[in-house]
């Protein structure tokens, strides 16, 4: 699946908002499932038009800690501990998968009979997650977070559809041949 850059940082935040149960504002899902969030846990921003917002919807000021370290994104919200703390579960329910297909692309710079897979296939999804929260394991609340729609990524398979072909031989003109030296001179 394609994706990472700044939504994957932006997911991870949404996720640690999610787990601080922090208001969330505004979110969207991505096109496709993200490889590195499953359906329902990822937040896309695009600069101008799509962005992420979350509220401190809790009784004292929170500090968001975010870290780099051998490649993995850390975000932590850290704060007060409230009189009543709730126990958070993020629980996504996938309502159905829309199949891929194969869309096929003739290459006339590809030899005929050569494919290449420019683009691995992945299924579309619907899914409706919930936060759920819990004190002494007994549930309290279940909040409907959202209800996503991630249309199917085809796969791409290139297609060679050059004619190899052997170019004649070329044979000089007559004269210049001479049987008795084995052949042209």
């Amino acid at each position: 699946m394609l994706a990472g850059g700044i939504c994957q940082i932006t997911s991870t935040l949404y996720n640690a908002a999610l787990y601080a149960d922090l208001e969330i504002v505004e979110r969207r899902n991505h096109m496709f499932v993200t490889s590195y969030a499953g359906p329902g846990r990822d937040a896309t921003v695009m600069y101008g038009s799509i962005d992420f917002r979350f509220r401190n919807s809790r009784n004292f000021p929170i500090m968001i800690r975010s870290s780099v370290h051998n490649g993995i994104h850390r975000v932590e919200i850290l704060g007060l501990r409230e009189a009543r703390e709730f126990e958070i579960i993020i629980s996504t329910i996938i309502l159905n998968h829309t199949p891929w297909r194969t869309i096929y692309e003739y290459n006339h710079y590809l030899a005929e009979g050569i494919t290449n897979v420019l683009q691995g296939g992945g299924n579309g999804t619907n899914s409706i997650t919930y936060r759920i929260r819990r004190i002494n394991g007994a549930e309290v609340s279940r909040e409907v977070l959202s209800r996503d729609v991630y249309v199917p990524m085809n796969r791409i398979v290139e297609v060679g559809a050059a004619r190899v072909h052997t170019p004649p031989a070329y044979y000089p003109p007559d004269e210049g041949y001479n049987e008795d030296a084995g052949g042209y001179y």
